[in-house]
């Protein structure tokens, strides 16, 4: 009998991530801060069979990840929820992600990945993201949030601006920050610092060159600057908790 394609999909969430600048990482012999990569990487994926009900599944390539969850109650929310935790971790170790979530019909596993949904979280990743935020489709943002308010009494509920930023572009990016989303945690880390501490270390950076390459850095440079500052606005600084003189992120 003949597989069709109802026999070989499912409605899943995926989310396609991209470790910035990690060629250049390999290039530069920056063996400490990939194995940091990877160490945090393998904790968060070993965490997830603590929660089989997600029913998550994890593919990684080099420097790319695709997680995937059925795109139920419980594993779609629980997908965004690890999707940001891992995102935040990498963030406050100096290593950037990008990467876009969708939702669709999707093979995978093990290794084995590819359906419409791969392929639009993909795009979303490759040719909309550009800066190291996660995107998110406005029509997945709205249902995880109602997920997220369906047992809550009324007063307890959230709108979309507790987990997701708007850009200055109409997209929705995870706000990995959001005390709402994601806690990192505190173990080993110093206190008195705050996200201002990156905000200022970024803007440091920054200069002025005619170089495209180096114009390319510069822009990552200034939205996650930006991003820092709405964060530092809007959240405040009670859980950002970030080691040393903030992370040191590469020039992707």
């Amino acid at each position: 009998m003949t597989e069709t394609s109802d026999d070989i999909y499912e409605d899943r969430a995926v989310a396609f991530l991209d470790i910035l600048g990690f060629e250049k990482l390999v290039n530069d012999g920056r063996v400490p801060t990939i194995l940091s990569a990877m160490s945090i990487i393998d904790r968060r994926i070993s965490e997830i069979e603590d929660a089989p009900r997600a029913n998550v599944v994890i593919s990684q390539f080099s420097d790319c990840l695709i997680f995937s969850a059925p795109n139920d109650r419980d594993g779609m929310p629980y997908l965004l929820y690890f999707t940001a935790i891992l995102a935040s971790e990498l963030f406050l170790n100096g290593i950037w992600c990008r990467g876009g979530i969708a939702t669709g019909q999707l093979h995978h596993r093990g290794n084995v990945a590819f359906g419409p949904a791969l392929i639009e979280a993909y795009k979303m990743e490759s040719q909309l993201a550009i800066y190291p935020r996660i995107l998110v489709k406005w029509a997945t943002a709205e249902r995880f949030v109602e997920l997220r308010n369906e047992y809550l009494p009324k007063h307890k509920r959230t709108g979309l601006g507790a987990f997701f930023r708007k850009d200055f572009d109409r997209h929705l990016h995870l706000d990995i920050f959001s005390p709402k989303l994601s806690l990192p945690q505190e173990s080993g880390l110093i206190r008195e610092t705050t996200v201002r501490t990156i905000e200022s270390h970024l803007i440091d950076k920054i200069d002025v060159s005619d170089a495209i390459e180096t114009q390319k850095v510069q822009a990552k440079l200034n939205w996650i600057s930006t991003y820092m500052h709405y964060v530092d606005e809007v959240h405040g600084d009670w859980h950002i908790k970030i080691a040393n003189k903030g992370p040191q992120p590469e020039s992707y």
